[in-house]
């Protein structure tokens, strides 16, 4: 793979995972406040119950610094392949958001 094919692939994923982060937290926001969905993370759990707010700005943060760093160590295997996993990883959740929206 050149090196140019390799930059715009790592950009592409970096990108998808900025909006499946936001559409995490957007969904989860709403399935938590319709108490259809717990937060699995203890510290996003926190956030959540004491201000929409608060989670949304941490969430977003966490995932922006990752981002962040993956595309500082773009010229690393890791920064490609684990770009693509965590778009995995994303999907998954969406996906099951998805299901809970279809099942209420």
């Amino acid at each position: 793979m050149s090196e140019y094919t390799r930059h715009r692939a790592i950009l592409f994923f970096l990108s998808l995972l900025v909006i499946f982060n936001f559409v995490d937290a957007m969904s989860t926001m709403i399935l938590f406040e319709r108490n259809l969905i717990s937060e699995g993370n203890p510290i996003m759990a926190y956030l959540i119950k004491e201000d929409a707010f608060l989670f949304m700005l941490g969430k977003l943060s966490l995932v922006y610094t990752g981002v962040g760093i993956l595309y500082a160590t773009k010229t690393r295997d890791v920064s490609l392949y684990g770009s693509i996993a965590l778009c995995g990883v994303y999907l998954y959740i969406l996906f099951k958001h998805a299901w809970i929206i279809l099942l209420v």
